[in-house]
């Protein structure tokens, strides 16, 4: 059996949950043990282009910050580079090309791995042979192989063969459930024609990274990725630890596993702790039912997302192209799980000519409890909590609202024992849940999604996504309220989605609304009139 090249990519696949940004005490310790495991070659990051927001150093893998990693002469440095960022360049290949890479002589890098989607594989050529010139030794990445036919990959390893410029090829197991079976028939079809190394990208979404790692050594392949704790997008991919310990147990290669089981338990712990990668049931069904694992991981990012919920959410993109990802489809698939439905509560002027005060749970809304407090005593506005809120009196509330039935069913506890009105689409509640809500005071309103559009009707509204603060919005914009008052509307972290569906709503109400203003009273991300909790003149 051929000796196999270990192909560590942890700091660049395990970016994307850092934002490619790691401690430099984290990656001189990932150094020293990847150079003590005699593993010989690593991806450092990538090499993004004109990429829009923070990202971390990990991204760019600049020759001169790569420079400053005093990384072992005999470690063979790569970085990928995404085949979209060159098509969506408005510039030439070679000018693309020249703005981010040097010649390999002058340059640290000496591999650069090329990451195609399988509908653009052909378009790669100019590419590939230009980087060769510079002197690199060139990889293609195969994304999303599962799309592929037999005849499909002994097309494209006869055409890439050809070219002559591609030194490695590699594909990507991008949705986490192939079969060993897959992987053998994979590189069967490609060695009809390609005679050089091949590659294996293994996600663990269901468990079987490391039988398909072995199946894939068996069957022909020389390289094979892996990362520290299987640290990557997702459910994450082959644990290089483990990796190491069966080609030791198999006798091949020189490898010593041991030297990274410091690293994986302390810095790599920490940061598994925080952003939780790994295989759940959620990442297994996502890979049975053919749906990008990015949907999951954002999902459990967002703590509003209940077991419900995601299971929901994948059942939707099941039936609706979740292979690729976009949040968008995100969006749409969640919108597809909200209560829909019609009401008979009528909303006209029900605040008509009093200030409104609109809670919502947060960490300044703990900080600023007992001001707010104050502020309802001496104000007496109309106090709408969004959902149930623990942090202020619910004595000092006026009406409670909720839209999305997994929050209701998570605080059905709650609501059955307070005594104030409930702002709800009552018809979409199923009759259990219905049943222990029968003694309070409901105001049934209804709600439809559609994107774009924050409409009121006097018993039911249409909202862009189901969310309780458009809901309870869109029943204002059917009065004339004095002024209306926002209390712990934080803003989420910058690269959540949540962020821009707020901002949408709140533009759509500021289109919308002629009779009054939205005012934060404490600290806030977005685009509304700021004043302060504590202005006694307010």
């Amino acid at each position: 059996m051929a000796n196999i090249t270990v192909l560590d990519c942890t700091l660049r696949d395990g970016g994307y949950y850092t934002n490619w940004d790691f401690s430099e005490d984290l990656v001189q310790s990932y150094i020293s043990a990847i150079s003590n495991a005699n593993i010989g070659t690593i991806e450092i990051g990538f090499r993004f282009i004109n990429k829009l927001g923070y990202y971390g150093p990990y991204a760019y893998s600049t020759d001169e910050f790569i420079s400053q990693l005093n990384i072992p002469p005999h470690i063979q440095i790569g970085v990928m580079l995404n085949f979209s960022d060159i098509l969506q360049s408005n510039m030439t290949v070679k000018e693309t090309i020249d703005s981010i890479f040097v010649k390999k002589s002058e340059s640290p890098v000496s591999l650069v791995r090329i990451a195609v989607h399988v509908e653009d594989i052909l378009k790669v050529k100019e590419t590939a042979k230009y980087l060769q010139s510079l002197g690199y030794t060139v990889a293609l990445n195969i994304m999303q192989a599962h799309k592929c036919s037999k005849q499909e990959f002994e097309f494209f390893a006869k055409e890439l063969t050809l070219w002559k410029s591609i030194d490695i090829l590699y594909f990507a197991d991008t949705l986490g459930n192939m079969q060993s079976e897959d992987i053998n028939n994979i590189i069967s079809a490609l060695q009809k024609f390609w005679k050089k190394p091949l590659g294996l990208h293994a996600h663990d979404n269901m468990g079987e990274s490391e039988h398909n790692a072995l199946s894939a050594i068996k069957a022909g392949a020389t390289w094979i990725d892996s990362t520290i704790m299987g640290m990557g997008r997702g459910a994450g991919n082959l644990k290089t630890e483990n990796l190491l310990l069966r080609l030791q147990h198999i006798n091949i290669g020189d490898y010593k596993a041991e030297a990274l089981f410091n690293l994986s338990v302390t810095h790599f712990k920490e940061l598994k702790n925080i952003y939780n990668w790994g295989e759940n049931v959620f990442y297994y069904l996502s890979a049975m039912y053919n749906i990008h694992p990015s949907y999951v991981q954002e999902m459990q990012k967002n703590i509003n997302y209940s077991t419900h919920d995601k299971i929901g959410v994948l059942n939707y993109l099941r039936f609706n192209n979740g292979e690729s990802f976009s949040k968008k489809s995100l969006q749409t698939a969640n919108n597809s799980t909200s209560m829909l439905s019609s009401g008979d509560w009528n909303c006209t002027n029900w605040t008509e000519g009093k200030d409104i005060l609109i809670l919502a749970d947060s960490p300044s809304l703990q900080k600023y409890s007992q001001a707010i407090s104050s502020y309802i005593k001496r104000k007496k506005p109309i106090v709408i909590s969004l959902n149930y809120i623990h942090k202020i009196d619910q004595s000092l509330i006026d009406v409670y609202s909720s839209c999305y039935l997994t929050k209701i069913i998570s605080q059905i506890n709650y609501l059955t024992k307070i005594n104030k009105p409930l702002l709800i689409p009552m018809n979409a509640l199923p009759n259990n849940i219905k049943n222990k809500l029968t003694n309070h005071t409901i105001y049934n309103y209804g709600m439809f999604v559609e994107e774009d559009r924050l409409i009121s009707e006097k018993t039911q509204c249409i909202l862009p996504y189901p969310l309780v603060f458009a809901y309870v919005l869109s029943t204002l914009l059917e009065t004339k309220s004095k002024n209306i008052y926002l209390a712990g509307f934080d803003g989420y972290p910058s690269d959540d989605y949540r962020n821009d569906e707020i901002k949408k709503v709140i533009e759509l109400f500021q289109q919308n609304n002629t009779n009054s203003s939205l005012i934060a009273l404490t600290p806030t991300i977005y685009n509304v009139e700021k004043n302060s909790i504590y202005n006694p003149s307010i």
